[in-house]
């Protein structure tokens, strides 16, 4: 009777099953340990202590002018809390695995809330915290989805007293501010968590952008105007537009402290003739607009149309407040963007190191997120407090957040072009690259004019900043990068309050730096890098990333700016002032001028690409579970899968598969994968690099015959590396049917007809009838009788014994189950009478195990 069963229906083979094992994976991290409870019992408001480092330094007694108003408003003040040491000490092993192609955790980035959970604060400390606050007479606005901080709102009196602070007026600089004189003071019991406060003054970051002057004509002072078309030539983003790569489907972040006029983008967008794309304004949520204010909005302008013009089809998203660090925060707490950039910056000697370790700790959670944070260098050269001074009066400084080693911090270079043939005679655009040199207008300038550079005072050197040229030394160096800054020679054509200016600056570079990794981000498939300094600094030491800039090869990802310097005058006496003269020079490989150098948008994409090995990011079966069965298809997604090399897709059958050795293939196009230490076969792949239809690499393999149950390794060749072992679990048998639609199992008539809906399969599929005998196909029901041959392109073989099985809740006969080709199950049954019309679940059980309930085959009478 079996045998006259099977005749009745074709063995289908597995080529065409190509379709139904291409169902997305889901991988699910495992959860990590609940954070601690720290607070014990309710918040003593009358047992306080103070938290050091909250007073902002030009806060100075001499410029105290008295006590405010109690009625003033505090509109947005922040609560910072910090991890416990051990999720300190976790957090940080965890930023230095996502960054390493041989971790299982390589860029495995975490949700806010996925962050929240292992590194903020319980959600048992955040309700006494809100509990206080609004005891005390304050309004609480909002808590942190990565619980770590709680935002809130009051008079100038309440907050002081629930603070026990006091909080004064101070002129600056020809202006009244107001700040806390005294360190504000929490209850004792959440001393140790708390990080500080944002909010309690007034004190605000100044715009970097140098030297706004209107524009009268194509060339300024005889020097050439640079477009976005320059911009591609010179650092090499044209082939990422002419293989689709725009940005489109990405989002970009840039950060604000004002209100702009959208109206601004558009002119710019189409005086220089790229599409219309207005960029997305995010107010931060319970914070004030500031308005349009002179400087910040021109900064912002700036900001958005470089990066607009570098990825001019992404959504660029421009977070504003007040504040430029309540932006910030608001956009890594809430993961807008997976780039963000960020043109901003205060001197690390005009900030104290709470305030400095608090930064850090917000790029932390930015790296653990996959954001990639890039800020601007300054514009003071190595004198980093001076900003408007022509001579140096603060002492030798370097700008936060460039110096934190989870941000990339972006200098400037200049054109050092002579009388070389750069630019096209008849329309002033760039033909080539440029050589460069660093960025110093300070002698043709009133003011300090240089990319910033320089060695922290707060942050110790990081383990990965070594490369050639990297000075012996313990501390953080500055900056990582360097991209075109000069306002006077080739400067940056804007839009700025309707008319079009010239500009410069490192805040000039840091958009086009950050539209250039989203450009990257998109090429390799990535939603999001994180930090990428390590791999930075690693590639810098590879041979021949590296290049002369009047030397430029088909391979360099670094344009080494050996020329200029950030010297800038000063008065004798200040620490890093000889002679009259403060900063550095550029030399041969990394400098605190311009980094590493310049960069070569394509040539770093492909060094990305080649430098990062396999890695899997999930293993399912092919119905999308993670048990695995020996002998059965499974689907390996991840990154670097499959060798550049290689066509976008290959497969190793065209009809049906036929090999001279009777065994499938081990390895196809160089990508070979073991489970167990034992080779698998290997019979699809596609690349997401240049297949748009896959959204990450993905090879289809049969897993070898192994009795093994429980975890076991999975290791994917591929181009000559290995990837980190990838654990799944490994099991006798997992049945579950294979799909030809979303929940519809893949049966057929005994003509070989699909079973289904004639909606699923017009004009050639049919439902099943009661009483009919269909063939159903699955995977994981382990194995037959007969002995198999490990890798036979022939399997085939009837089960020990036969599933239990069911149709509509109705017990469903089985006629025969068994392998009909590698990894291919046939289950013959019977549709039992009482099956319902309609889509009736089909549920088996074999060797105790249950096959998914949700899969149904469709029923009429």
């Amino acid at each position: 009777m079996v045998a006259s069963l099977m005749l009745s229906f074709e063995r289908r083979p597995f080529f065409l099953l190509v379709g139904l094992l291409l169902l997305p994976g889901a991988f699910a991290q495992r959860s990590p340990a609940a954070p601690p409870d720290r607070i014990a019992g309710r918040l003593d408001p009358n047992r306080v202590a103070a938290i050091k480092g909250n007073i902002h330094p030009k806060a100075r007694p001499e410029n105290d002018r008295g006590r405010v108003s109690a009625s003033l408003s505090l509109d947005y003040v922040t609560l910072r809390l910090k991890p416990a040491p051990a999720q300190q000490a976790d957090l940080d092993q965890l930023l230095t695995q996502m960054q390493d192609p041989r971790s299982p955790n390589f860029r495995k980035w975490l949700t806010p809330e996925q962050y929240a959970d292992r590194f903020g604060a319980s959600p048992a400390d955040l309700a006494p915290i809100s509990a206080w606050l609004e005891g005390q007479g304050l309004t609480v606005i909002s808590t942190a989805r990565g619980r770590n901080f709680v935002v809130f709102k009051g008079s100038a009196g309440a907050v002081e007293a629930a603070l026990h602070v006091e909080i004064h007026n101070f002129l600056v600089d020809g202006r009244m501010h107001y700040a806390n004189a005294t360190e504000p003071s929490v209850p004792a019991a959440m001393q140790s968590f708390t990080a500080g406060f944002l909010g309690l003054d007034d004190f605000k970051l100044q715009a970097p952008q140098q030297a706004t002057q209107p524009i009268p004509e194509s060339l300024y002072q005889n020097q050439h105007v640079m477009a976005p078309i320059d911009l591609w030539t010179i650092f090499d983003t044209v082939p990422f537009y002419k293989a689709g790569y725009t940005g489109a489907g990405m989002k970009l972040a840039v950060i604000g402290q004002s209100d702009v006029n959208l109206s601004d983008i558009t002119q710019y967008r189409t005086a220089i003739n790229i599409p219309p794309n207005t960029p997305v304004k995010l107010l931060v949520p319970g914070s004030k607009n500031p308005g349009i204010l002179s400087g910040d909005s021109g900064e912002s302008d700036l900001d958005l149309e470089m990066a607009g013009a570098i990825d001019y089809g992404a959504e660029i998203v421009f977070v504003y407040s007040p504040s430029v660090i309540t932006s910030v925060t608001y956009a890594i707490d809430q993961a807008v963007a997976p780039v963000i950039s960020y043109s901003y910056a205060g001197c690390e000697l005009n900030d104290s190191r709470s305030a400095a370790m608090a930064l850090q700790q917000l790029a932390q959670q930015a790296s653990a997120e996959g954001i990639t944070w890039v800020a601007a260098s300054g514009d003071n050269g190595a004198a980093g407090c001076d900003a408007g001074l022509a001579v140096a009066a603060s002492g030798i400084s370097v700008m936060l957040p460039a110096s934190i080693p989870e941000v990339t911090g972006v200098g400037g270079t200049a054109f050092a072009d002579g009388s070389g043939n750069y630019w096209s005679n008849s329309n002033g655009v760039a033909l080539s690259y440029i050589p460069e040199a660093g960025w110093n207008d300070t002698a043709q300038v009133n003011h300090l004019a240089a990319s910033g550079g320089g060695m922290s005072i707060f942050f110790p050197r990081p383990s990965w900043q070594s490369a050639p040229g990297v000075p012996s030394g313990s501390t953080r160096l500055v900056p990582d990068v360097a991209l075109s800054a000069s306002a006077i020679h080739d400067s940056y054509f804007v839009v700025e309050a309707g008319s079009n200016r010239l500009v410069g600056g490192t805040s000039a570079a840091t958009p086009v730096f950050a539209g250039m990794i989203l450009l990257i981000n998109q090429f390799l498939g990535l939603n999001g890098a994180g930090n990428i300094n390590s791999f930075l600094y690693g590639l810098a030491s590879t041979p021949g990333s590296v290049c002369s800039t009047y030397s430029v090869t088909a391979t360099c990802a670094f344009h080494d700016v050996t020329l200029g310097s950030n010297m800038v005058p000063c008065t004798s006496g200040l620490n890093g002032c000889f002679s009259g003269q403060m900063g550095y020079f550029a030399g041969a490989g990394y400098d605190m001028v311009t980094g590493l150098g310049s960069v070569d948008a394509t040539n770093l994409a492909l060094a990305a690409a080649r430098s990062e090995g396999p890695s899997i990011s999930s293993v399912t079966t092919a119905y999308g579970g993670t048990a695995i069965a020996q002998n059965t298809f499974i689907v390996i997604k991840g990154g670097n899968l499959v060798p550049t090399t290689t066509p976008a897709s290959g497969a190793i059958w065209s009809s049906a598969p036929s090999f001279a050795s009777g065994l499938m293939p081990t390895q196809l196009n160089g990508v070979s994968v073991t489970v167990n230490g034992k080779a698998a076969f290997v019979y699809f792949y596609c690349s997401a690099a240049t297949d748009p239809s896959c959204s990450q690499d993905q090879l289809n393999i049969l897993t070898p015959l192994d009795n093994t149950v429980g975890p076991v390794p999975v290791v994917v060749t591929s181009g000559g590396a290995s990837s980190p072992a990838f654990s799944v679990s490994l099991q006798t048998v997992s049945p579950s049917f294979l799909l030809f639609s979303a929940g519809y199992i893949a049966a057929t008539h005994g003509d070989n007809s699909l079973v289904g809906a004639a909606s699923l399969y017009p004009g050639y599929s049919t439902p099943a009838k009661h009483g009919e005998i269909v063939a159903l196909y699955a995977v994981g029901f382990g194995l037959p009788s007969t002995a198999l041959i490990n890798g036979s392109a022939t399997q085939s073989g009837s089960l020990p014994v036969l599933p239990s099985c069911s149709v509509g809740g109705s017990s469903a006969p089985v006629a025969f189950a068994g392998l009909i080709s590698p990894g291919l199950y046939q289950l013959n049954l019977t549709i039992p009478a009482g099956a319902p019309n309609g889509d009736d679940s089909v549920v088996c059980i074999y060797g105790g195990t249950t096959t998914p309930p949700t899969d149904v085959v469709t029923v009429l009478q």
